[in-house]
């Protein structure tokens, strides 16, 4: 019996995109999670200092980039499970995952800036959701626009 890690690198191996888009996802969130988590820190020096107690509940905020890692993941594998060919699949990845990584970072540093503003005036936490989800939609979008991309070149 495989293990689920022996099943990806199957999938991941037989076609598709060989994990390109999960690449440039992961790095994407990775520093955009950096870009959070270090607000986060930052903010919690600065309340520990001026009000003797954290607002704990803002680093919720720093977690919103890893999310893209699984749109990543997931358009992986969809690659490879419709056996788009190579070609396309490496230029839906690359492209694909390129945007995925860019809006990770972008929502690394928007929920790092929402971050600071309710860590020191408790203000912006609508304004800091509203613009992170909008980015989120546009991950997400990206991901299902280029699985119909993918079936649409497959033929």
């Amino acid at each position: 019996m495989k293990t689920t890690l022996e099943v990806i690198i199957a999938l991941l191996s037989s076609g598709g995109d060989f994990g390109l888009t999960i690449l440039l996802a992961g790095i994407g969130s990775s520093i955009g999670l950096y870009k959070a988590g270090v607000a986060v820190f930052y903010i919690f020096q600065y309340q520990k200092q001026a009000e003797g107690k954290v607002d704990s509940s803002l680093a919720v905020f720093a977690l919103f980039p890893s999310s893209q890692t699984l749109y990543g993941i997931g358009l992986s594998i969809f690659l490879a499970l419709n056996k788009v060919p190579m070609f396309q699949s490496i230029l839906i990845g690359l492209f694909a995952g390129g945007a995925i990584m860019i809006s990770a970072i972008c929502q690394g540093m928007i929920c790092a800036h929402g971050i600071n503003s309710m860590g020191k005036a408790n203000e912006g936490k609508p304004q800091t959701l509203m613009i992170a989800g909008a980015i989120e939609f546009v991950a997400l979008a990206t991901m299902g626009i280029s699985m119909v991309l993918a079936l649409f070149l497959k033929g």
